[in-house]
């Protein structure tokens, strides 16, 4: 297929956040395909992050009172540009790139990758008016984020299907590359305790304090030394810091802060446990069963789309005490681990993996474009 097409992939901003790494991401693969792909935000640190093959347009930095500044910004980037494909991520984003296109008069797709539960600045009956009219396409990353979108009013066919994905390739590279006993000397970590990690934001919802009491619970429920390892920032930090310290005679908690190889955590983890609250379809799940961590965590929508129940993990319903039964099933049977294992990365490889997933975002790219009618 000749990719001749350009893509103007548009974010609010280039902040630390699953949905921005994922349009960091998808821009980089465009580029990295042979298709003319250009970005717009406001600057973060994460504009590192951007193949060097992308022509970036900062936009102002989003606030209710700068709409307009925002709109204009983009209608004058669209003009320039003339692109055939708007990917925005991020609801309201996106209905400022439909007006921004409505009033530039070039004929483009406008989609929307929404990667949240809820629209959280605009009720929901007006969200679905503006995105109705101002979004062509609307992507939704999970079966469970489609059957949401639906209930919320939108046509189903305005929706499709295409989830997050993972580079499975790189992924084994850099785990053959790497020996567990490095990392373990290099992050100062004892190799003779089990190792229970979880990746994300520290924020209410994603309930790292049960994280943190459910890997304490075991230690001493086992009566033996346990380390669990938080990788991830937020605003919740100092307050379960406070929480970990109270039970350090138990487990030992470390928290490593917003770190860009999260590889080097994952291959030496024996349980990657999530114990949130609700999740659209998390990154850091699919990236540890990519990397072949049997997975412990909450049975809720967005985890039950990655997660096989007693395949590839274990969908946890109700107390810690069954929270605590799941992860003594893996560590005292190394073969369900093991098999865990190989399950989770035939798992992400089939449905998450870069490939093929870019492959059917660029094939729908196309067949937009083409359906589009000329204005």
């Amino acid at each position: 297929m000749v990719n001749d097409m350009k893509v103007l992939v548009v974010n609010e901003t280039l902040n630390l956040g699953g949905a921005e790494s994922i349009s960091v991401e998808i821009a980089n693969a465009l580029v990295e395909e042979g298709i003319e792909t250009y970005f717009s935000s406001a600057l973060g640190p994460l504009f590192e992050k951007l193949n060097k093959g992308i022509v970036f347009y900062e936009i102002p930095k989003y606030r209710m009172l700068s709409t307009l500044h925002v709109i204009n910004a983009l209608e004058k980037i669209i003009s320039k540009i003339q692109p055939d494909i708007i990917h925005s991520h991020g609801a309201t984003v996106s209905v400022m790139s439909g007006i921004a296109l409505k009033r530039s008069k070039v004929t483009a797709v406008n989609i929307l990758t929404h990667h949240i539960r809820k629209f959280v600045r605009l009720p929901q009956w007006l969200s679905v008016y503006l995105l109705s009219k101002y979004c062509d396409r609307i992507i939704a990353i999970s079966m469970s984020k489609f059957n949401a979108l639906q209930q919320e009013g939108f046509s189903a066919s305005k929706l499709i299907l295409i989830p997050n994905f993972v580079n499975c390739d790189f992924i084994n590279r850099y785990l053959d590359a790497h020996e567990k006993e490095k990392i373990f000397d290099q992050l100062n970590i004892s190799q003779n305790n089990p190792v229970i990690t979880t990746i994300g934001r520290l924020v209410p919802e994603k309930r790292i304090d049960q994280f943190i009491e459910i890997v304490a619970l075991y230690a001493n429920k086992m009566n033996k030394r346990v380390t669990g390892l938080v990788v991830g920032e937020g605003p919740m930090k100092q307050h379960l810091l406070k929480i970990a310290e109270s039970y350090k005679n138990y487990v030992k908690i470390y928290f490593t802060g917003y770190q860009e190889d999260i590889f080097k955590y994952l291959a030496i983890s024996n349980i990657y446990l999530s114990t949130s609250q609700y999740e659209v379809l998390p990154v850091g799940l699919i990236e540890a069963t990519a990397a072949g961590v049997p997975i412990v965590c909450s049975d809720i929508p967005g985890n039950s789309d990655i997660v096989k129940n007693g395949y590839n993990g274990f969908l946890v319903n109700g107390s810690k005490e069954n929270y605590l039964d799941c992860i003594e099933k893996i560590l005292n049977n190394h073969q369900l681990a093991r098999e865990m294992s190989m399950n989770g990365k035939e798992v992400a490889k089939s449905r998450f993996d870069r490939k093929a997933v870019m492959d059917t975002i660029i094939t729908q790219y196309h067949q937009w474009k083409n359906d589009k009618k000329i204005p």
